[in-house]
């Protein structure tokens, strides 16, 4: 039997947003510099874990973890609560956001178009010592998202497969 498929990678560095196109004077419209930048650097990333192999053809899934910089400004409560995640970060970028730019990054690398993603759960902005994205795509069919939306983490989730669970 074949492995499911499942790729993993970080994209270090604060969480980035996909930003609106913007217009010229002209009426020309253009994507921002820093999201054209961001998307290539996810790309980038993406080939790498992906290890020359081509974009999948099936419906995947896609989580994600956004690790922000905790705020100098917070006390050492603060902090604690932070890196115990009970206190998360409600800040721009927003969530959809971070899930465009990432979903249009993988684009033609991890699958074909984005339009392949069919479910998009565990995905989550929290607070963390160094700043991050930490993303997974995966066959949606092999892999049990109750498991990470039940609080385990995104390798846990991923080594729980729905396979397993049946044996």
């Amino acid at each position: 039997m074949t492995k499911p498929f499942y790729v993993s990678f970080v994209v270090p560095g604060h969480p980035f947003g996909k930003q609106r196109s913007r217009s010229t004077k002209s009426g020309r419209h253009y994507t921002p510099e820093e999201t054209v930048s961001y998307e290539a650097t996810v790309k980038l990333l993406a080939m790498q874990a992906m290890k020359g192999r081509p974009p999948v053809d099936i419906d995947v899934g896609l989580m994600f973890v956004a690790v922000f910089p905790i705020p100098k400004s917070f006390t050492k409560a603060q902090r604690a609560a932070a890196l115990a995640d009970d206190i998360r970060p409600t800040k721009k970028p927003d969530k959809s956001n971070i899930e465009k730019a990432l979903e249009d990054g993988m684009n033609g690398v991890v699958y074909h178009d984005d339009c392949q993603i069919t479910e998009s759960g565990g995905c989550k902005k929290i607070y963390g010592e160094i700043p991050c994205v930490k993303v997974c795509v995966y066959d949606r069919k092999a892999f049990d998202i109750s498991v990470v939306i039940k609080g385990a983490d995104l390798d846990t989730a991923l080594t729980t497969t729905k396979e397993s669970e049946n044996v």
